[in-house]
């Protein structure tokens, strides 16, 4: 074989496997960064869901249940925003507050219910509560209220404030921020 011919046939073999070298090269310092887009794609996922109802029961009875006609969740911050919500509280398998919001987020983890924009929640007795923004976590802890808000006691009270806050039951409540309070008689007359 010519010296030319050699020179040609090594050359050729020093590209292979310097093809070779660059490609193993590669696939080893990508690989970490690979799983990563992927377990970050993975735990960024969203879902839109049309008639979506959200449900948590206790010892096999209904606590509260949630119905949004649209409902957009996002596993990294394990939210759902919900669109035109509205829902009902259960105690001995009864009704004893239903609620409805133009919009509204429950957090997965800590079961936490925020209504806002046009939120109104009304009671078994017919108390009701307005407020820009309702806040709810959980059957021990009160429920919060901020911005424009009205409160009624059926024929007995009703209360306009900035903030409040008041226990599930309604059995204990507070008003605080440009209050003002409206009594009425025994028969829903103002005093």
């Amino acid at each position: 074989m010519k010296k030319r011919n050699k020179f040609y046939i090594a050359l050729a073999i020093l590209v292979i496997i310097g093809l070779i070298w660059a490609f193993i090269a590669g696939r080893m310092i990508t690989k970490n960064f690979r799983k990563d887009i992927l377990s970050n794609a993975m735990d960024n996922q969203k879902v839109v869901v049309r008639g979506l109802i959200v449900t948590e029961t206790k010892d096999n009875a209904k606590y509260w249940e949630i119905y949004a006609e649209e409902g957009h969740y996002n596993s990294k911050d394990k939210v759902v925003l919900l669109y035109n919500v509205m829902g009902n509280f259960y105690r001995d398998g009864k009704v004893i507050m239903s609620f409805r919001s133009d919009k509204g987020t429950l957090t997965e983890t800590t079961q936490k219910v925020v209504l806002y924009d046009k939120s109104l929640i009304v009671y078994k007795g017919g108390e009701y509560i307005m407020a820009d923004r309702i806040t709810w976590q959980g059957k021990q802890e009160e429920i919060t209220a901020q911005g424009n808000i009205v409160m009624e006691k059926k024929d007995q009270i009703r209360l306009h404030g900035e903030m409040a806050s008041l226990t599930p039951d309604w059995s204990d409540f507070k008003i605080k921020g440009k209050v003002k309070t409206e009594l009425f008689g025994g028969e829903g007359k103002k005093l």
